[in-house]
């Protein structure tokens, strides 16, 4: 399978992302079980804190791929560009080249 079509769980930067908001995760159940019963100023701020920790590494890792993508997709569309008029000079060497035979 190559790189570009790779199922999301074989990609060692998603299955950090999976790994890290599990964690994040179990702190929060953690902080609700140690408060749940009374939830504190200290327990809500530690609360809010982890909520929009674990927002920010999301975003972050969806724009970071978001970035990804586009530079892939542009140094394909460079790549594939380039080959297409590598191959247009060639066919015209190779013509003139023909037609330079042609004439002895």
């Amino acid at each position: 399978m190559s790189s570009t079509t790779k199922l999301p769980l074989q990609s060692k930067k998603f299955l950090a992302l999976l790994i890290t908001l599990a964690g994040w995760k179990l702190l929060e159940f953690w902080v609700l079980f140690e408060f749940g019963k009374e939830l504190t100023h200290y327990g809500f701020l530690l609360m809010t804190t982890l909520i929009v920790v674990e927002g920010f590494l999301a975003v972050g890792y969806i724009l970071g791929q978001a970035a990804i993508d586009k530079y892939t997709d542009l140094a394909t569309t460079i790549t594939d560009r380039d080959a297409s008029a590598a191959a247009h000079r060639v066919k015209a060497l190779e013509d003139e080249i023909r037609r330079l035979r042609s004439q002895k």
